[in-house]
């Protein structure tokens, strides 16, 4: 059980770290910690998601037969903040493991307290249930249950259609052709609303937690190789690709290279503004291209830089009342959707400007379009795998040697160390045995002179 409590959800291995009987104890204690009186169930399509359910369901019955659960089945992210913020649940489990590879499985644990969603996160009440679980003296035995199933999907497409006024812009769409990558994941559920908008080519539609085209990840090179051959192939306009459960999305344009998420957001705050959308600010992870903050000052709005993670941008965008928050791992969160992650609505805003960019001029490329967004020093992050017992004492060799060298040094989220003509942050990750090393340079030669500067200090 150790190191599956992350700082904001639970993630491992399945069934060796992660599995039905843990699970079990996990639902038993969410439901004497929180008093838990209405819960919702969603999942992604990994392999032991649904033994994971089971699991918490009998937890859940065995402390209190009467507690009102709802299945609502296999769900995007994006789905389940949606349904639990608008039905009638105090208490809400989202069984996925995001991004990661086929052998984990995981949860996200949210609680509703007047109508506003909590995340339940290390410092919040996970750690909490971790001791609970930790003690591990609850058997829970088997019961012979039901709980209602109810299906949400008209609801929330309905909601993103009235949120998005897509409808007026589908009425005025030209000839765009876009291919989709739901990389065998949830995401697939989008496939009915994508279709209204574009000539949809789609690729690796059905669920299938063996992930057999590639790794639920889009950011990996391996994950965005079909797609980019399929947009030069069909000469698309450009492509997407979701994650395992639909709360990040990568864009690539029409050559099939990834468009940078610093020019995402850029072209995405463009788009409220024409909308008349209140666009005060904005918030962003730490690792992101100083170039964003530049960009967005010259339309007057307010960038706020955070720890990496999904509850800490929530948390400061709920404190500005930010309008839209991104981090570097291509989520895009918005105030309209309750500070919730919306890969989809990211996308309906994205080709609502690409159809008006190309309106007076056909011949412009989603390329053409991207250059909009004054973003020219694009950062990169590198991966280190490394034993978690190692963490720890690699970074601090790391500020040791880079301390008394860097103009400045900051330590939001790991160390940030400021030169005159580069910066790099170095970090732990917060759901896998990795360390992250995100480098912003004048060019792609320096940032790897940078990289291998700092791996001779780690293995030294």
């Amino acid at each position: 059980m150790a190191g599956i409590f992350k700082a904001y959800d639970i993630r491992g291995k399945y069934p060796d770290k992660i599995n039905n009987n843990l699970a079990k104890n996990i639902g038993y204690d969410i439901a004497e910690v929180f008093g838990s009186k209405k819960i919702l169930l969603c999942r992604d399509a990994r392999l032991g998601s649904e033994d994971l359910m089971n699991g918490l369901v009998q937890g859940f019955k065995f402390f209190n037969k009467e507690i009102d659960i709802i299945d609502a089945g296999v769900t995007t992210t994006p789905m389940f903040y949606f349904i639990l913020q608008k039905g009638d649940f105090d208490f809400g489990i989202m069984i996925t493991a995001s991004h990661d590879p086929k052998d984990y499985c995981g949860m996200k644990l949210w609680r509703k307290e007047n109508e506003i969603l909590h995340p339940v996160s290390y410092g919040t009440g996970e750690e909490i249930v971790e001791s609970l679980a930790n003690r591990n003296n609850v058997v829970v035995n088997d019961q012979e249950l039901s709980i209602k199933q109810i299906s949400y999907e008209k609801d929330y497409f309905d909601y993103l259609v009235q949120l998005s006024k897509i409808d007026e812009f589908i009425k005025e769409q030209q000839n765009i052709t876009v291919v989709v990558d739901y990389s065998n994941g949830t995401a697939g559920i989008n496939s009915k609303l994508l279709m209204k908008t574009a000539n949809i080519i789609e690729l690796n539609k059905n669920p299938d937690g063996n992930f057999p085209c590639h790794e639920p990840n889009p950011l990996l090179e391996d994950s965005q190789r079909q797609i980019s051959e399929k947009i030069k192939q069909e000469s698309a306009d450009f492509g997407i690709i979701f994650d395992g459960d639909g709360d990040r999305i990568v864009f690539l344009d029409n050559y099939g290279e990834q468009v940078q998420t610093e020019k995402i957001v850029s072209l995405d705050v463009a788009e409220m503004i024409k909308e008349g959308k209140d666009v005060k600010s904005v918030v962003e992870t730490l690792n992101m291209s100083e170039d964003l903050a530049k960009d967005l000052a010259t339309r007057n709005i307010n960038l706020f830089k955070t720890r990496v993670g999904y509850v800490f941008v929530r948390e400061k965008a709920m404190q500005e009342n930010s309008a839209i928050t991104a981090e570097k791992s291509t989520h895009f969160a918005y105030r309209e959707t309750g500070f919730t992650d919306s890969a989809i609505l990211t996308y309906l805003y994205i080709i609502k400007k690409y159809a008006l960019f190309k309106k007076d001029n056909s011949a412009l490329k989603f390329s053409d379009m991207a250059k909009q967004a004054h973003i020219k020093n694009i950062n990169i992050e590198n991966v280190i795998k490394i034993s978690t017992d190692k963490i720890d004492s690699a970074i601090q060799k790391v500020f040791d040697y880079y301390n008394n060298k860097a103009n400045k040094y900051e330590d939001l989220d790991g160390y940030s160390f400021h030169f005159s003509d580069y910066w790099f942050n170095i970090r732990k990750s917060n759901t896998m045995p990795e360390i992250k090393i995100t480098i912003e340079a004048e060019n792609k030669k320096k940032e790897q002179e940078i990289f291998n500067q700092i791996l001779e200090v780690l293995n030294n």
